[in-house]
């Protein structure tokens, strides 16, 4: 909770102390836990709404993981695991996140979206720990601009599936999002050339670790871009060689982008080095 909203470890105690005995001056507090503070009140505000909907999600979890679950099994192969969809309901800034652990709603926003929206997120978190349960690539990665690098083509495979799942821009609470998204779909091509240009320059040493972490802090390599780049090239896969070749390729990188180069050659879309997915196999642990 702290650390979403971003309140440093020494203000940690005076911040939880000050959400909970109502003490009106908060004065000297950053702005961070005044903001935690108020979210505090809303939650006191909205107590009998929140029991309430924690009581239906109670009485019907089973049949919301089987629906989200469900959800999920339709771009993934036999043999998958959904041992680890564990949800969280914790106080967060507005919003829904997850990690290895599982899946992490702020109970206000699980409130206001309703039951089905929190089943399209689980959906889509549920084909992520399917997929780590069968990949034979590794899960963890470092801050190093090679291994941030290799994460983003990871990401391009596995969020670029799991978004054909549930695509969590079309929440209403997430429209700015949606159109974010949609611009660089539009635009993947110039996106990936990117990304596969500073890939190798930096594997082949052609540029230093200090260049290539300036470029990504100054385009596009942010954690959330990567998305809708491997959704419009899931998206053309389906649409061109049909969905059991794109769930041959779930958990697996370089099987993606390799059948992502098969709709290339025949759409004239940017096309993708050899030189790439031999570092990529090394890199993943292949």
């Amino acid at each position: 909770m702290f650390g979403q909203f971003s309140i440093c470890d020494s203000e940690v105690e005076e911040c939880l102390t000050a959400a909970f005995s109502g003490r009106e001056d908060l004065s000297g507090l950053s702005k961070d836990c005044t903001e935690l503070i108020h979210y505090v009140e809303k939650i006191r505000e909205r107590e009998p709404e929140l029991r309430a909907f924690f009581d239906l999600i109670k009485r019907d979890e089973k049949q919301i993981r089987s629906k989200a679950i469900s959800m999920a099994e339709q771009y993934l192969p036999n043999g998958v695991s959904f041992g680890g969809l564990n949800v969280f309901f914790i106080p967060m800034p507005y919003n829904v996140n997850a990690d290895h652990k599982g899946v992490y709603f702020d109970p206000i926003f699980a409130l206001d979206v309703g039951i089905e929206v929190i089943e399209e997120v689980m959906a889509h978190e549920a084909h992520h720990i399917a997929r780590n349960s069968i990949t034979r690539e590794r899960l963890e990665f470092d801050e190093t601009p090679l291994d941030k690098l290799a994460y983003r083509f990871v990401s391009i495979e596995c969020e670029g599936i799991a978004n054909l799942v549930s695509d969590a821009s079309r929440i209403p609470a997430m429209e700015r999002v949606a159109l974010s998204r949609a611009k660089i779909m539009g635009e993947f091509e110039k996106h990936l050339e990117m990304l596969q240009e500073v890939f190798l320059n930096l594997a082949q040493n052609n540029i230093s670790d200090n260049e290539a972490g300036l470029i990504m802090q100054r385009s596009w390599f942010s954690i959330g871009n990567p998305t809708p780049v491997g959704m419009k090239m899931a998206t053309e896969i389906e649409k061109e060689l049909g969905r059991e070749r794109l769930i041959a390729t779930v958990g697996d990188t370089v099987a993606f982008l390799k059948t992502y180069q098969e709709v290339a050659l025949k759409k004239s879309y940017y096309f993708l080095e050899d030189e790439t997915f031999l570092i990529l196999e090394k890199l993943l642990g292949i």
